[in-house]
């Protein structure tokens, strides 16, 4: 999970699983903010190590803006749940637990080229199907100035802590390589310029 801070307050981009939210919830302590200071929480998709705490946060009043996809799961958690149990079994209790609903006030769709200002930041999704059909990368920057960074989720892969190894994440039934290539030549074609952040694996080049 990233926090940035924009002239007018801060946003997170992502927020783990269900389980990760008390210690979120430390780490946000640690630089003077609690979850309602948040203005906003931007998903890359929801996949429960993305997107598995979006309801605590939303409960503590911080909007969520994620593909449109991903929007009714949000909503009704219970097929993520279900799918994850059957995938994980008796380890997902431990590692992931269960989201909670979003009500309807504080989920909202964006689509592909859509942009969201909160905080004096600018975000806008680019949709990046292949690892997930919900899945977008968010451009963002300050809103009075040329983008800084682009959050790619798990579009531009993985790098596993303390390796240099590029890995790629292949969900079941998800997957879908040709949209995955596209989704990479979209990106390629953003300025070069640009910090790549992936969820996992941090600030890149």
């Amino acid at each position: 999970a990233f926090v940035v801070r924009g002239a007018g307050g801060q946003v997170l981009v992502e927020c783990g699983c269900a389980v990760a939210f008390e210690g979120l919830v430390a780490q946000l302590a640690a630089l003077g903010l609690a979850p309602r200071d948040l203005s906003a929480l931007f998903l890359t998709h929801i996949h429960l190590d993305h997107a598995g705490s979006a309801g605590h946060f939303a409960r503590e009043g911080v909007p969520v803006f994620v593909h449109p996809r991903g929007v009714r799961h949000l909503a009704e958690p219970a097929r993520l749940i279900a799918g994850s149990r059957a995938v994980h079994g008796p380890r997902y209790d431990r590692f992931y637990g269960d989201p909670l609903p979003i009500p309807a006030d504080r989920l909202h769709a964006v689509e592909h080229g859509g942009v969201v200002e909160r905080a004096g930041l600018r975000f806008e999704a680019i949709e990046t199907p292949g690892h997930a059909r919900h899945h977008h990368a968010w451009l963002a920057g300050q809103a009075d100035a040329a983008p800084e960074a682009v959050f790619t989720g798990d579009v531009l892969a993985m790098v596993s802590p303390g390796s240099s190894h590029i890995s790629i994440p292949v969900p079941p039934s998800d997957i879908d390589i040709p949209a995955w290539q596209e989704s990479v030549r979209r990106l390629r074609a953003l300025p070069r310029d640009l910090r790549a952040v992936l969820t996992h694996g941090g600030e890149r080049p």
